[in-house]
């Protein structure tokens, strides 16, 4: 049991660290509480995201077959494109449900 919690905290440092980094950079931070949901949200949709991938990959297998052809569709269409695609709507998601506090993430949206 010991093993599981370190491996996962070590998993969660360098996603903390960064997070901690660029709120104390930003001179105009969004509210914590905001910005703890937009953590949890995005370590929440990595299981429906890697079962986006799962699919994807399977669809695209015997294109993945070819040396470096597959490694490009693999690293764009199973991997890229799910992954930033749904933070994305996770982004826009929170975004709505806060629309006071958009400030600068409008801008990218």
């Amino acid at each position: 049991m010991t093993n599981e919690i370190i491996i996962i905290a070590l998993a969660l440092l360098p996603a903390v660290l960064l997070l901690a980094f660029i709120y104390k950079k930003d001179t105009h931070p969004e509210p914590p509480h905001i910005v703890f949901k937009g953590f949890l949200l995005g370590m929440a949709i990595a299981l429906p995201i890697s079962l986006v991938e799962m699919a994807v990959d399977a669809l695209l297998a015997p294109f993945i077959m070819i040396p470096l052809i597959g490694a490009a569709i693999d690293a764009f269409f199973v991997a890229a494109i799910p992954e930033e695609g749904g933070k994305l709507l996770a982004l826009q998601w929170l975004v709505k449900k806060y629309p006071k506090e958009k400030k600068e993430i409008h801008m990218m949206l």
